[in-house]
């Protein structure tokens, strides 16, 4: 995939790779795991798991979104681009989404495991993001100093 051609396909305009993004993009599509990523707010990572979906249709990815205001801008950012996304709950259908959005306490849920299951089991688990991932390390610690 030329990935710069495909993100200006989906941003609809001319954009280039900023930062690390390009090595980033090219670890992902060589299918390196895990990635590691760390770039200042607003520099372009949710271009790292956007624009897979946004090519790789059929496949899930699934992005664990800590803070409700985040898990809001990405669901216009997604509408934005026409990526078919869902934000999990319990019981209601994400077949056919290219990108599930789900906050933490429900990304450890029987519910949500069984569902990963079922994508696994169908090999259409294309990637797990932590987005924001200091903010669950933050609130792992302050809980361990509460004991």
């Amino acid at each position: 995939m030329d990935a710069v051609a495909e993100l200006q396909w989906m941003m609809r305009k001319k954009v280039t790779m900023r930062s690390v993004q390009g090595d980033a993009m090219h670890a992902i599509q060589q299918g390196e795991s895990p990635i590691v990523v760390v770039m200042p707010t607003g520099s372009g990572k949710s271009v790292l798991f956007m624009l897979p979906a946004f090519v790789q249709v059929g496949g899930v990815t699934i992005v664990v979104v800590p803070l409700k205001a985040l898990r809001a801008d990405m669901v216009v950012r997604c509408r934005e681009v026409n990526i078919r996304y869902a934000v999990w709950e319990h019981g209601h259908a994400v077949d056919g989404v290219s990108i599930v959005l789900v906050i933490p306490e429900k990304a450890v849920s029987p519910a949500f495991s069984t569902f990963i299951s079922r994508v696994r089991q169908t090999q259409r688990l294309d990637r797990v993001v932590i987005d924001e991932c200091y903010v669950i390390l933050n609130d792992r610690w302050d809980f361990r100093q509460e004991l």
